[in-house]
């Protein structure tokens, strides 16, 4: 159980052109005091359409024991086909991957049927996804959705190619920017981070961390009162070294809200208190929710921000 819980919410809104460029985020690690206790911080920048949500707790359990617990969570929803790191990549069958029972039904179900270039409520690709949808015939549509997510796990697998929605064409240089804004990252594992800036989708080897990577799918905000509930498909990258242990996930494919994300969990030793450890859950999310109008942020940014927030400390808790 943690001593003591900090939660350190950052909210930006930047241009996707602006990432780049934009002043870096506090870590999480200033509010981390050396007498080994912990203080809260808070920022919000109102400006663009980014949400980040920074976690932290300090642990009385080991790293090693941590690493474990954490596994454990990634393993949850694991799919029955993974990258191949050497030689030709696995074709994805409709059998490994099925539209869960929860998308075949109701108001999910209405989405997909209802899908079109002009409006489509659920997340494609406007130009080379939605058109295919809407052209085919009502009892086919599920079918036709399936092959277009298959198609979107495949082309991540053969190209590391991150297919983008509505309008984007490539959602690869948002997850770069995304990481660049988690400075505990660039600090505790800086040949994760290069991996993510360059070499991931540069095709280049992973660094000698690397422990291996796996597709996991999940439907998230079950039981949210502010986002309805949404199915995703990552890959789930794992580093360790003598220190840190990290996992990143990277979405190939979401059916609401984020127009990107990525996902890092850091854990590493707590150098003031021998034996404990620190453990880092860090969202990077473009929400389509705060790109509307500035009257939908004002209505929406707090619940939204809050909720994410909830649901880090759940799976916080969750490891342990």
């Amino acid at each position: 159980m943690p001593l003591r819980s900090f939660i350190f919410l950052l909210v930006s809104f930047f241009c996707a052109s602006a990432w780049p460029n934009t002043k870096e985020s506090k870590s999480v690690h200033l509010a981390l005091e050396k007498d080994g206790t912990l203080t809260e911080a808070v920022e919000k920048l109102y400006d663009f359409p980014i949400l980040m949500v920074q976690s932290a707790e300090r642990r009385t359990s080991s790293v090693e024991s941590l690493s474990k617990a954490a596994s454990g969570y990634f393993d949850k929803g694991k799919l029955s086909f993974k990258r191949s790191w050497k030689g030709s990549q696995p074709l994805v069958t409709r059998e490994q991957l099925k539209v869960p029972r929860s998308v075949k039904k109701g108001n999910q179900r209405k989405m997909i049927a209802d899908c079109q270039v002009s409006k489509c409520e659920i997340k494609l690709n406007s130009v080379s996804e939605v058109k295919k949808l809407e052209r085919a015939k009502n009892k086919d549509k599920l079918h036709v959705f399936q092959g277009l997510i298959l198609s979107r796990i495949q082309e991540f697998l053969n190209q590391r190619f991150l297919r983008g929605y509505a309008q984007r064409y490539d959602n690869r240089p948002y997850v770069q920017s995304g990481i660049e804004r988690i400075s505990s990252i660039k600090k505790n594992s800086p040949t994760v981070y290069g991996y993510f800036q360059s070499g991931l989708f540069g095709q280049k080897d992973a660094p000698e961390t690397f422990r291996g990577s796996h597709f996991r799918e999940e439907i998230i905000f079950e039981d949210s009162n502010v986002f309805q509930p949404t199915w995703r498909i990552a890959e789930v990258f794992h580093f360790e070294d003598k220190k840190s242990k990290v996992w990143v996930e990277v979405y190939p494919y979401n059916n609401h809200y984020f127009d990107s994300a990525l996902t890092v969990l850091e854990i590493f030793p707590d150098v003031n208190n021998k034996g404990k450890s620190i453990i880092v859950f860090s969202e990077v999310m473009e929400i389509d929710e705060l790109k509307s109008s500035s009257i939908a942020r004002f209505l929406h940014k707090d619940k939204i921000e809050a909720s994410i927030a909830d649901r880090q400390k759940a799976i916080l808790k969750e490891i342990q």
